[in-house]
């Protein structure tokens, strides 16, 4: 997940496919397509961040697609590695749930 959504970031869209082949030769691996918003992130983003991440709602920024996405495409990467997304108290229901700090 974390490379689908750093390629996504990159001013060219990610589909630059000499990044996903063989680092020596740089030819592309026809078993990996190249990374595609479409296909891989917005998926992600649609079922972990959107209820939260879209106009309106409790998140301070939106996340509903790719021109809103891709400049917060390495935070995505380091708030999730870190665990700090989606928050605690976020499910798959849709609900934001609360935004208070967890505690312990």
């Amino acid at each position: 997940m974390a490379s689908a959504l750093l390629a996504c970031g990159a001013p060219d869209g990610g589909l630059d496919t000499t990044t996903t082949g063989d680092s020596d030769t740089g030819a592309a691996d026809p078993a990996e397509p190249p990374v595609s918003y479409t296909r891989h992130v917005a998926p992600i983003l649609a079922r972990h961040c959107v209820a939260c991440h879209k106009p309106g709602s409790i998140a301070p920024f939106v996340l509903d697609d790719y021109a809103a996405a891709a400049p917060f495409s390495a935070a995505i990467v380091a708030a999730t590695a870190a665990r700090e997304m989606p928050p605690f108290s976020a499910d798959n229901s849709g609900a934001c749930g609360a935004s208070a700090t967890p505690s312990g």
